[in-house]
């Protein structure tokens, strides 16, 4: 019974958080569900390789190809996920950044990957450009 009151309490947490980020929090709760679902299966990787404090600037060096070959992995399911190009993706990046717990963030992946897709920001850009 504790473990399950502790769940809810963790979910009740991450949604209150994604409420607190304001205006920039474009996408729906279930469009963002839907984003991260591309980053978790990555997450034992993430953490092993970054560490799990978000508090802590990014050591860029840290991001080997390893960890670029699987942000290449991502973005393409990110890309592909059915969200609103007009009032979720412009500001996804920035809410998936808050929820991250590891120091590096997307702009960090984008910056050391250069050979991976570009993230899709909506209207359609990043669907099949290159950031190299």
């Amino acid at each position: 019974m504790a473990s399950s009151a502790r769940n809810i309490l963790l979910c009740a947490c991450f949604v209150l958080s994604l409420a607190a980020q304001g205006s920039e929090a474009a996408c729906t709760q279930q469009e963002l569900y839907l984003l991260l679902s591309c980053i978790l299966p990555y997450n034992a990787q993430f953490f092993a390789a970054l560490g799990q404090d978000s508090s802590i600037p990014c050591n860029r060096t840290l991001i080997t190809g390893d960890l670029c070959t699987s942000f290449t992995e991502i973005v393409p399911c990110v890309n592909g996920k059915q969200v609103s190009d007009v009032t979720c993706r412009p500001g996804a990046v920035g809410q998936v950044n808050a929820v991250l717990e590891i120091p590096c963030k997307v702009e960090d992946f984008e910056a050391v990957c250069t050979s991976s897709p570009a993230i899709n920001r909506g209207s359609g850009s990043g669907s099949t450009t290159f950031n190299g």
